[in-house]
């Protein structure tokens, strides 16, 4: 009976070891996350490089890599600056 105890008490702290191993995971993962995309938006830095090696791990991470958006455009062939949905009304018009 005191081998079973024990190998239930060693069962428990292993799944209790391996949670709170998760756990810290996913907090470094969202600090990380959260540091990185902070910086990125201060320095507005999305469509080009990533400014350090933190942000770039994120890029990696969650799969955002560098894509100019006007690097596939010839000199003739730019979009317009804003797009169709993008126009605004006068308002609402008096009768």
């Amino acid at each position: 009976m005191a081998a079973i105890g024990v190998l239930i008490t060693i069962v428990i702290a292993t799944a209790a070891l391996v949670t709170v191993g998760m756990v810290v995971a996913v907090i470094a993962a969202t600090v990380m996350t959260t540091v990185a995309v902070h910086r990125e938006e201060r320095l507005r830095t999305l469509k080009w490089w990533a400014p350090g090696r933190l942000a770039q791990f994120v890029r990696r991470i969650l799969g955002v890599y560098v894509r100019r958006m006007d690097s596939h455009f010839d000199e003739g062939e730019r979009p317009e600056e804003r797009p169709p949905w993008y126009e605004r009304t006068g308002g609402p018009t008096r009768r």
